[in-house]
């Protein structure tokens, strides 16, 4: 749009998709392109090492016939030398892409979908994760501290969101007039842990998603 990529999608190899968002302002496009690069060239490296198998693994057998001469034998050792350079450069090559990949992925929010849709698998570009995962009841959303924390400053005073804590225990969170994220039990009573002490928003990990029953 505009001419910058707002979103690019692939299919995974278990039939989910890949969804990739990059960060506004960002290098997505020239890392992208520098990560297919590098993996091609990797792809290239590990072809080299293969043929560099078959010279050596040949030049070996005709230095080992009854009839070999020295040549064979200098021949078979540069070739063998030659497939463990070949398998050299095809490590170093790998680690470039991997290292290419990485910085591809830290420009950009990845999402990814299960095939059957019901489960996905976010990390941002900050390196924060979540994991969604939808039933017939509605949809579980575990997530790091600090965006779990964000999203339930998000709650206008008085809205209800329901939320797991760190031992099981399923409560509600509710944002009040103080600013503050106030916990409840499910039947509204005060939200206090297996010791007696009130739970906090450290204490949680997930959201839930709750669908309507009409």
């Amino acid at each position: 749009e505009g001419g910058e990529l707002l979103v690019e999608s692939t299919f995974t190899d278990t039939g989910g998709m890949r969804i990739e968002i990059p960060t506004a302002g960002g290098g997505y496009i020239e890392a992208a392109a520098e990560a297919v690069a590098l993996a091609a060239e990797a792809e290239d490296a590990v072809a080299a090492v293969r043929a560099a198998a078959v010279e050596a693994q040949m030049a070996a057998l005709a230095a080992a016939a009854e009839d070999a001469d020295e040549d064979a034998a200098a021949a078979s050792e540069v070739a063998t030398a030659e497939w463990a350079e070949a398998q050299a450069e095809a490590v170093a090559a790998q680690a470039e892409a991997e290292d290419a990949e990485a910085n591809r992925l830290a420009e950009a929010a990845t999402v990814t979908v299960s095939a059957d849709g019901t489960q996905q698998f976010i990390n941002d570009a900050n390196g924060f994760t979540a994991t969604a995962i939808t039933s017939d009841t509605g949809v579980l959303i575990t997530m790091d501290a600090e965006p779990l924390q964000a999203a339930l400053e998000n709650l206008t005073e008085g809205e209800i969101q329901p939320v797991l804590a760190v031992d099981g225990v399923d409560l509600v969170a509710s944002w009040t007039a103080d600013g503050e994220v106030a916990l409840f039990n499910t039947d509204g009573s005060d939200a206090l842990d297996a010791d007696g002490e009130p739970y906090t928003v450290d204490d949680l990990v997930a959201m839930r998603l709750i669908f309507s029953l009409r």
